[in-house]
């Protein structure tokens, strides 16, 4: 984290600084009390929290950082249920009687320096409040009964797209985008004001939003207990031994979980301020209005009537807008865009060629050069990073180089490319180049090694497939939660099907994605809290070590001392395949067979998860006992053991979830446990021939298919697209005859080798090594014949022939015959075969010989 404030600073200005950034960020702030006694009038609740809430709203809690009271969310988890409870009916006693303790007002604030702002200045920081966990977990639990009343009673603006369920920048991007370009394929222009709102959390009048709850039908206990709770803070600002202390009754503490739901709801007014045939966006306080028209003055005057509107209506929530940072762009493919001058607040709006909107930037012509512009510059830095950590042969191990380019230079590429996807391909290359040198860094190949060989060593895919597949994802993922942006390119495709920004909508059609079997309902979600519930996994440890050629013969005699005394009629093993492109799943018991197929897409997990569903729901038909199921699925087993509210949670995952919470309920007792698979254990063979008999012949079992599920097309159109440009290239073609099939991973994946090993088989591998044979090729040499005289200097010719390495070829030779190798076998079969029984000698001997 970058030092916020400046390093030669004396006490005394450190404390100005200090104190005027306490006074922005609580304008209303008086100096804090040290004795402060609650006042508030106690009521008593209407409904109690339960202790499933609390678990789930432990279970969606990371680890953030504690506040003053240093009580983190780790101790929280790991209370024992009485501890629980307790802290249930601290919880409930709180609310029944409008009580918020002292220590949950102490609000921590950290300041945090805005990218590219003076350091000296105390606008260039923003504020992060670090509240009380305890506190926190209680917002967490009032959170999910919030969000779930908002949403049911539609009383947030559906131009809303921030900190929404299904929503977020991805939205709002991809609708800015193909609005531009429907204006541009119906020959019009458009104008957008992007608007800066002043500290808009802080602005929050907790009066006014607390008027606002109670007549929109908030319960009176938990609206009296939120404004409680929010409408004081001591703010405690430090900096080394300065510490400036405030009290402020006004805005919503940025640490906190229900900030974004109540701003959402507090400016939950602002369509009204729109004129006719204007259109709002949002994401959170990110708001760009806009609206086409041919004609100038079809775009200025409903703009300046909505930025009327839109002061008025700030003005009377205490919210305030920024003239100086709000700015115009007028989209137009005309050489010169028109010049529209707009008023706000009294003061003249800057009209721009290009504006950052949520990390991307808009060009008044959506060319997107300035945008790649803007990624090669931020990637440098990072790509810089990288060589600082590797050479040749010493450095930080290439898989590790290449999950550090996925994640810190990979994710910023491809953040919007939906946007910017359809940009012409001299701007595209730029971002392909930057691919192409991270994983020349990544596996130390020479400099002539083919780009499209690179991504094959490391398993990396290229951009253009990439960007194809996120496309199509975004797509299926819009036509469930977001069909605006569908709409759109409907729009588009009527009017102009041939350009190349509707090419993958036309591949999106053709997938017949149902939006109807693409909900995934969590509202029963029940978290995995109880001693009835047990998961064995020690198996893993037990066959940790096996050799696979002997597994079948040692496994099932360890898994039957394990399960001596269990009741064989209570024991269930449960298996998922995919067979000849279809799915399905067994259970088997010795009282009870069942198989079924899957409707695709489908893949084996969800297979797995489908089959421990059925049994579960046999169960329940079963008196009660305790009962064991065997899976050998470690994925499923780890998911429903590490139950989360997750965002792509399978539909069988949040139904075992509420099967299991019934079972508890009743009094059953299951453990769920791994066991390997293809190990000659007798019930897991006999489901695993079931599995297969239900994906080829099985009745249908029904069920709801999330729309994540379907992201796997996309995946397969990609690799399948790549896989062609590899088969039907002209270069790289000796690689291609060693990696035939485009890998997903890179070829070293599963090998424990070192940086320099790996360096020197991926130049054989591509052919692009310090050889005269390649030299030659590339005019770096005069002659590709080796200077012995006797054929090419390749790398056969070296490892087998040449008769100036005679002395280091007989170690070479010895070691081989010794590991009964024959010799003289061509370098190129070995290497498509991975063997290191051949490759490490070689490897050895090539360092000896050609040093």
């Amino acid at each position: 984290m970058r030092n916020y404030t400046p390093s030669n600073e004396s006490e005394e200005s450190s404390s100005r600084w200090l104190t005027q950034f306490a006074k922005k960020v609580c304008p209303d702030a008086v100096p804090a009390q040290k004795n402060y006694r609650d006042t508030e009038n106690s009521s008593e609740t209407e409904d109690q929290f339960s202790m499933v809430e609390l678990s789930l709203a432990l279970w969606s809690c990371n680890n953030s950082a504690p506040g003053l009271d240093r009580f983190k969310f780790n101790l929280l988890k790991n209370l024992p249920d009485t501890a629980k409870k307790r802290l249930l009916n601290l919880f409930n006693k709180c609310l029944e009687m409008n009580i918020v303790p002292h220590e949950w007002r102490q609000v921590k604030v950290i300041a945090i320096q805005k990218p590219g702002k003076p350091v000296s200045d105390y606008n260039s920081y923003r504020p992060i409040a670090m509240l009380s966990c305890l506190r926190k977990l209680l917002e967490k639990m009032i959170l999910f009964r919030l969000d779930k009343w908002v949403e049911s009673n539609n009383l947030l603006s559906s131009t809303q797209f921030g900190f929404r369920r299904g929503k977020g920048t991805n939205d709002c991007l991809a609708l800015l985008s193909s609005d531009i370009q429907l204006a541009f394929a119906q020959k019009e222009q458009m104008g957008a004001v992007f608007l800066d709102i002043k500290g808009a959390f802080d602005s929050v009048s907790i009066e006014v939003l607390s008027s606002n709850l109670s007549s929109c039908g908030l319960s009176p206990i938990l609206n009296n207990f939120l404004y409680n709770l929010l409408s004081e803070k001591i703010m405690h600002f430090s900096h080394g031994e300065t510490i400036v202390e405030r009290i402020s009754y006004m805005g919503l503490p940025q640490g906190s979980c229900l900030s974004p739901l109540l701003y959402n709801f507090y400016v939950r007014k602002i369509d009204a301020c729109m004129a006719q045939n204007c259109t709002l966006r949002q994401l959170a306080d990110d708001c760009v209005v806009h609206i086409t028209g041919k004609k100038d003055t079809q775009i200025k005057s409903p703009l300046q009537e909505t930025l009327n509107n839109l002061s008025y209506w700030a003005r009377n929530l205490g919210i305030e807008f920024s003239p100086s940072k709000t700015e115009l762009v007028v989209f137009s493919r005309k050489h010169s865009p028109p010049q529209i001058e707009l008023l706000m607040m009294g003061r003249t709006l800057t009209q721009s060629l290009s504006f950052k909107y949520l990390g991307v930037w808009f060009d008044s012509k959506c060319l997107w050069g300035k945008h790649i512009r803007y990624l090669t510059q931020k990637c440098q830095k990072r790509i810089n990073f990288l060589r600082t950590i590797t050479g040749n042969w010493w450095g930080a191990h290439p898989q590790n180089l290449i999950r550090l380019y996925q994640t810190t230079i990979l994710s910023v590429i491809e953040y919007g490319s939906f946007c910017f996807g359809s940009a012409a391909q001299t701007h595209l290359i730029k971002l392909e180049r930057i691919q192409y040198r991270c994983l020349r860094i990544a596996m130390g190949c020479m400099q002539s090694t083919h780009t499209m060989g690179l991504e094959v060593l490391a398993g990396v895919m290229p951009l253009t497939n990439r960007f194809f597949d996120l496309s199509l994802r975004f797509l299926i993922r819009s036509e469930t939660m977001n069909p605006l942006v569908i709409e759109n390119l409907e729009r588009f495709m009527n009017i102009n099907p041939q350009v190349k920004y509707v090419n993958n909508y036309d591949t999106f059609r053709q997938l017949e994605i149902n939006p109807s079997l693409s909900n995934s309902d969590t509202s029963h979600f029940y978290p995995i809290s109880s001693s009835l519930i047990r998961f064995d996994l020690s198996m893993t440890a037990d066959i940790r070590g096996i050799p696979d050629h002997v597994r079948p013969n040692v496994i099932p005699s360890i898994f039957a001392s394990k399960v001596r005394e269990i009741d064989p009629t209570k024991m269930f093993f449960t298996d998922g395949s995919r067979i000849d492109g279809a799915t399905g799943f067994a259970v088997y018991n010795e009282r009870f067979e069942a198989s079924f197929k899957l409707r695709e897409p489908c893949s084996v997990y969800v297979a797995e998860l489908a089959a421990i569903y059925c049994t579960l729901e046999h169960i329940r038909t079963l008196p009660v006992d305790h009962y064991f199921i065997y899976s050998d699925s470690l994925s499923s087993v780890e998911a429903i053991r590490s139950m989360k509210l997750m965002k792509r949670s399978s539909h069988f995952l949040l139904e075992i979830s509420g099967i299991l919470g019934a079972l508890i309920e009743n009094s059953y007792r299951i453990t769920l446990a791994w066991i390997p698979s293809h190990c000659l254990i007798q019930g897991n063979e006999n489901a695993d021939s079931l599995a297969k008999v239900g994906a080829l012949q099985g009745e249908i079992f029904e069920r709801i298919i999330t729309y994540h599920e379907y992201f796997s097309i996309p995946r397969t159109l990609a690799i399948n697209a790549w896989q062609s440009s590899w088969d039907n290239g002209t270069k790289g073609r000796w690689l291609h005859t060693i990696i035939p099939k485009v890998p997903t991973k890179a070829w070293f994946k599963h090998f424990n080798m070192s940086r320099d090993f790996i360096r020197v088989v991926s130049r054989l591998m591509s052919n692009h090594c310090r050889l005269d044979a390649h030299l030659f090729r590339i005019q770096l040499a005069t002659s590709n014949v080796c200077v012995c005289g006797d054929g090419y200097h390749d790398i056969d010719h070296v490892v087998w022939t040449c008769e100036r390495f005679d002395r280091s070829r007989a170690w070479l030779l010895d070691t081989l015959r010794a590991r009964s190798k024959l010799p003289g076998v061509p370098i190129r079969d070995i290497l498509a075969n991975l063997d290191l029984q051949y490759l490490y000698p070689i490897y050895k001997y090539l360092k000896i010989s050609l040093r």
